[in-house]
């Protein structure tokens, strides 16, 4: 009940910021999989679907006083504190790795 209170009193430049909040997560989740999978296809997908998300965003006159838009993907990390990259060094994932040099 109090969480349902919460996200009624949330105005819609919070909803959104929390929505993109969850999308960001989700991708960042998804990004770090791919990378273990070495699915240079997927993750190559997946971060030009962020950027181009992240320059409409940017481009687009707001009235949203949220910090949101450019996804920096290049700086996620890991539940062990590894970048993208780091993580396919060390998950030895070859064509992953290569890609993100």
């Amino acid at each position: 009940a109090n969480k349902l209170l919460e996200l009624q009193s949330m105005s819609e430049g919070e909803k959104l910021a929390r929505e993109m909040d969850q999308k960001r997560r989700k991708h960042r989740e998804m990004a770090f999989v791919l990378v273990k999978r070495d699915d240079v296809q997927g993750l190559s997908q997946l971060l030009e679907e962020i950027d181009n998300k992240s320059v409409m965003l940017a481009n687009s006159p707001s009235d949203c006083t949220s910090p949101v838009s450019t996804a920096r993907w290049w700086e996620w990390k890991d539940h062990a504190q590894r970048t993208l990259l780091k993580s396919a060094q060390q998950l030895k994932s070859g064509s992953v790795q290569e890609y993100l040099e």
